[in-house]
């Protein structure tokens, strides 16, 4: 039994044995002490021939446990304690450095620290085959999943001997490794001798109309090798299906035999060819109303006339009627009307069909006993719609000022003008539609009694110097008038225009005589009352 041992200040300590459990506190398998270090003191424990292990194992808090070999003691952390000045404690981790490692050498940085280990696999199956795995020194790794297979066999874990009588490990386990390791493939040996009739494990082939299904013998362990297990049917067959297949039937006809649909099998397409049909006779008694049988089309007065058939399609004598008579078409003709007119009888037009000819004489329309009269306008009299005749003038608008009308510009003066119409005057006003200023509408102050008519003075300011057609729009006629705009007085003492240049006096004349000239057509038109 050891005793506890304190160390302190900067003092380092190193303990040596050739066998495990060599060291501080214990021998073999001695139960040690614990041992507390305080400031900058290290403890090396050397044990072994290949590792020297720092900060827990043999001989260092419970009791190290080296085996002959060297083998650190399955411990993943340090039991030593280290205090700093404030008392405070940690746990430090296994530490692994090259053999032979000194104190100073490990509190400098200079030793050698081992941090990998290797983990060998091999796949135990008669050949060499292996795989290696490297890890953590004392870190928990799993091991990597097995990719070995052996015909007939299943693979069951690893094993630290071939023969299995060693440490076993399953497949992927976590493991802390802190030696270099070879582990051994372990199997199973397959004996296919169970007949398990699993659908969908073991099925081989699906039972067949004429065949049972046939399944894989399987292990006792559950595993089957498709090229090695053998195999064993069980059930029975499952017999046919036959249904009706479609459009391979055919009815018989006057002119050929017709057969019963092919039968085939729904599962394994097995076919039986379906039985002939003995040809029928013919028997005309179809009223197919189509062109292949027309007798004769139906007409104004008659219907089709269609002969009957057989249903093979042969065509009989005998007959029958289709459809509606098309009856008759009977449009005008042309130049046959006659209106009736103020002393003379009319006629409607003749009818005449267009399929057949047939005609029928248009009625006789009496003649009118009165004028239809149409009013008049400022271009006609009143005239009769039917016979044309004409009764008294046409419409007159006259002007109460005369058809000039003289505005100076530049004088606040508003114009007015009064039209009278020369029949039914108390309603003329009824029949204006618009007034226009050469060609341009305008929106002068308008009201009833006659036709008044007023432009404010503002608008025909803003019209140029000289002459301007007032238009007046009725609904039956267009009457217009002369506006002259004149000059101011003042501006009266010269009213030749100026540009810049000398005015060519060829030029007025020549616009003072298309005036004069347009002003004469107007008035020559009016006189014929031709509509302007």
């Amino acid at each position: 039994e050891g005793s506890d041992i304190t160390i302190s200040g900067d003092a380092q300590v190193t303990a040596t044995g050739g066998l495990a459990g060599a060291g501080i506190g214990g021998g073999y398998d001695g139960k040690g002490s614990g041992i507390k270090v305080y400031d900058k003191s290290i403890v090396s424990v050397s044990g072994g021939k290949d590792y020297t292990y720092i900060g827990a194992g043999a001989g260092v808090g419970d009791g190290g446990k080296y085996d002959s070999n060297g083998t650190p003691p399955d411990r993943d952390e340090a039991v030593i304690t280290f205090t700093d000045d404030d008392h405070k404690t940690f746990n430090g981790n296994v530490l692994y450095y090259e053999k032979g490692s000194s104190a100073e050498s490990i509190k400098n940085g200079a030793a050698t620290r081992i941090n990998f280990l290797t983990i060998l696999l091999k796949a135990n199956d008669g050949t060499d085959a292996f795989t290696e795995q490297t890890v953590s020194v004392g870190v928990p790794t799993n091991l990597q999943k097995n990719s070995f297979t052996r015909k007939g066999h299943s693979f069951t874990g690893w094993n630290t001997q071939a023969d299995g009588e060693g440490t076993p490990y399953a497949d992927q386990s976590q493991q802390v490794w802190k030696t270099n390791t070879i582990l051994y493939a372990q199997w199973h040996k397959h004996v296919y001798d169970r007949t398990v009739a699993d659908e969908t494990k073991y099925r081989k082939s699906a039972a067949t109309c004429t065949k049972a299904a046939v399944y894989y013998k399987s292990c006792a362990c559950g595993a089957f090798d498709p090229d090695e297990s053998g195999t064993f049917e069980s059930g029975n067959p499952l017999g046919h299906d036959y249904k009706a297949v479609a459009g391979t039937a055919k009815d018989p006809t006057c002119t050929a035999a017709g057969k019963e649909a092919n039968q085939e099998c729904s599962r394994c397409h097995d076919v039986i060819t379906g039985t002939e049909i003995a040809r029928l006779a013919h028997t005309f008694n179809q009223e197919v109303a189509t062109d292949k049988y027309l007798k004769t089309p139906a007409d104004c007065a008659h219907k089709a006339v269609y002969f009957k058939s057989c249903v093979c399609g042969e065509t009989g004598t005998e007959t029958f009627e289709s459809g509606e008579a098309l009856g008759h078409d009977y449009k005008d003709v042309a130049g046959t009307a006659k209106a009736a007119t103020c002393n003379e009888a009319g006629k409607e037009a003749d009818k005449k069909c267009e399929r057949c000819g047939d005609v029928i004489t248009g009625t006789v329309i009496a003649k009118t006993t009165d004028h239809k009269w149409k009013a008049a306008t400022g271009y006609d009299p009143k005239t009769c719609e039917i016979c044309g005749a004409t009764e008294g003038d046409v419409i007159k608008y006259d002007s109460e000022t005369g058809k000039t009308l003289e505005h100076t510009q530049g004088d606040n003066k508003d114009e007015t003008i009064t039209l009278h119409r020369s029949e039914d005057d108390k309603n003329a006003f009824d029949h204006l539609k618009g007034v226009q200023i050469d060609g341009e509408y305008v929106n002068p102050e308008t009201k009833s009694g006659s036709v008044i008519i007023t432009f404010d003075a503002a608008t025909l300011n803003k019209l140029s110097i000289g002459d301007h057609i007032i238009t007046v729009i009725f609904d039956d006629w267009v009457e217009e008038l002369k506006l002259i705009i004149k000059a101011p007085v003042a501006a009266a003492v010269d009213a030749t225009p100026v540009t810049g240049d000398a005015v060519n006096p060829f030029l007025w004349a020549a616009l003072v005589l298309l005036s004069m000239a347009g002003v004469a057509v107007m008035i020559e038109r009016k006189r014929h009352g031709t509509k302007i």
